[in-house]
């Protein structure tokens, strides 16, 4: 048994990628599987020297290639794909793939059809799988009718669909699971959400939460527009107005272009007195006993994505049994909505709504802490990364 992970999409210590090989590489190095993780050429050295990564794509599956302001999705879902497809094809002449399980995550529309080219040339050898674990959205509409992603998605799947014997697809909730069986014309199994959270909490004794005169209210991840990020002044305000027992903690953590979205928030933070900031990236440590000593999640996260796809901290939180605070019409919604003790889906998207939020989660604190326990015990019974790496090794080639 040996597994060989592909992903172009990881180049630095920030964000879904890297969160994602961090915990899978954990756990197989955990359970004593052999793997092979190859990435994009420009990765960080000491991250590929911490996971033992391979760099090696030139494709990146985020990259921008057409200048056509008309066509340009069009245009980069050929392009990347045939970029995929020529990055596929040589490492199938330079690595032995045979006998194994190859995986890749998160592979969007902007992939799937150099896989199925790949898959037509013989570039995986016939005793090894494909395991494809497809993204949040679909692409298709809430009337169900189709978008461009989808039209594109339904191409590559076209392809793809003759090597149904050799690949296995996978997502993470029936709704997306549903969509892309429409698209594909093939199974789509639902798959344990891969939380890295799982290998901290087994491994680590968590001491007693220290008692605080304030409850603690974190936002952490990336500050970015769909998170919500640019809201936080207005949330602050408003509830530092109502109340007196909160505080919040805020990471500071984007990419470049958030640094002046960063920088006015730090200005504003200096200027409070309930209000903390943690600079920058901190490693998985320092991070969930961040969110383990919040007394509550804040998500205000704004992006149409999160309708159909989950938050990795929204899991993290769940997982540790933090409260949480939710968008409404949101998958993190409907995933909460069977325990409405251990959080609050807000009433708008706006800061007013999830000031109100806080407020309410705050005054009836004693009642939410405890119900975040209780739904903790669910997560960690059905998900985490010690889950999902067992469901995958299922789908392993038989030797």
């Amino acid at each position: 048994m040996r597994v060989v992970l592909l992903d172009p999409g990881l180049q630095s210590a920030i964000g879904h990628h890297y969160n994602l090989d961090l915990g899978l590489v954990a756990e197989l190095r955990r359970v004593g599987v052999p793997y092979r993780l190859f990435v994009h050429r420009d990765v960080t050295p000491s991250l590929a020297e911490r996971l033992g990564a391979e760099p090696y794509f030139g494709f990146h599956p985020y990259i921008r290639s057409s200048l056509d302001k008309y066509i340009a999705d069009f245009d980069d879902y050929f392009i990347l794909n045939e970029r995929a497809f020529a990055d596929l094809t040589s490492l199938s002449e330079t690595v032995d793939l045979s006998d194994a399980l190859v995986v890749i995550h998160t592979a969007t529309n902007r992939m799937l059809l150099g896989l199925a080219r790949w898959l037509s040339a013989n570039g995986l050898p016939s005793s090894s799988k494909l395991a494809i674990v497809l993204p949040h959205v679909s692409g298709i509409t809430a009337d169900e009718s189709f978008s461009l992603d989808a039209t594109l998605y339904r191409h590559a799947f076209n392809q793809l669909r003759v090597h149904q014997h050799q690949i296995a697809l996978m997502t993470l909730s029936e709704l997306q699971a549903r969509e892309f069986e429409m698209l594909a014309e093939l199974p789509v199994e639902v798959m344990p959400y891969p939380n890295p959270a799982s290998g901290w909490f087994r491994d680590r004794v968590r001491p007693k939460r220290p008692p605080r005169a304030k409850r603690r209210i974190l936002f952490c991840g990336e500050a970015t527009l769909r998170k919500g990020f640019h809201l936080l002044p207005d949330i602050i305000r408003a509830v530092g107005e109502a109340r007196n027992d909160v505080e919040f903690a805020v990471q500071l953590n984007g990419w470049q272009s958030d640094n002046e979205r960063i920088a006015e928030f730090q200005k504003f933070a200096r200027a409070r007195y309930d209000t903390k900031t943690i600079t920058g990236f901190i490693g998985e440590d320092g991070y969930y006993q961040l969110i383990e000593d919040a007394d509550a999640i804040l998500l205000p996260y704004q992006s149409l994505v999160y309708r159909k796809g989950t938050s990795a901290v929204f899991e993290e939180a769940m997982y540790l049994g933090r409260p949480v605070i939710v968008p409404p019409d949101t998958m993190m919604a409907d995933q909460l909505a069977p325990h409405r003790g251990a959080g609050l889906v807000a009433d708008g998207h706006d800061p007013a709504a999830y000031a109100r939020s806080v407020q309410a989660l705050v005054g009836g604190y004693p009642g939410f802490a405890a119900g975040a326990v209780a739904a903790g015990e669910t997560w960690r019974a059905r998900d985490g990364m010690d889950r999902f790496i067992r469901f995958l090794l299922d789908r392993a080639p038989s030797s």
